[in-house]
């Protein structure tokens, strides 16, 4: 086990023995390979999917006297990160609509919204029914 503590103060760790890693990208620019996470050539970034499904943002730099940091992040900035970095094969696929269409159910989908309207949404009992009865009062007009 390679038992890796986050330096965002959340006193915190990860395995990175159980992690996924996903090194960053880069571009040759003629002189130096430069990360495309960073946009420099001293500056870098992994990202590491734990064992338990979360993500930790790994940077550091060249530069001497740098610490490396490690800090959660969540998935929207993960997923940003892996589609920039190429690799969209990394980000978790949702069902397969074939077979969901093939049992006469209705194909699932993702909906990103922000934490805090999540929050009052489950607040209130059914979540995916209050998103469900939205969605259907604004395609029938009944707001904007």
């Amino acid at each position: 086990m390679k038992r890796i503590a986050l330096t965002d103060g959340s006193n915190t760790w990860f395995d990175a023995d159980r992690a996924e890693r996903f090194d960053e990208d880069t571009n040759w620019n003629g002189n130096n390979w430069i990360s495309v996470a960073t946009g420099s050539q001293w500056e870098h970034e992994v990202v590491y999917r734990t064992a338990s499904g979360k993500y930790v943002l790994h940077t550091w730099s060249n530069w001497e006297g740098t610490l490396d940091t490690y800090s959660a992040i969540d998935e929207q900035q993960a997923f940003d990160w892996l589609l920039a970095n190429d690799h969209a094969d990394a980000i978790p696929k949702e069902e397969d609509e074939a077979r969901s269409l093939d049992a006469g159910e209705t194909p699932r989908r993702t909906v990103r919204i922000p934490d805090d309207l999540w929050q009052k949404a489950q607040e209130g009992g059914n979540a995916s029914k209050l998103i469900i009865d939205l969605l259907t009062a604004h395609f029938a007009g009944k707001f904007l």
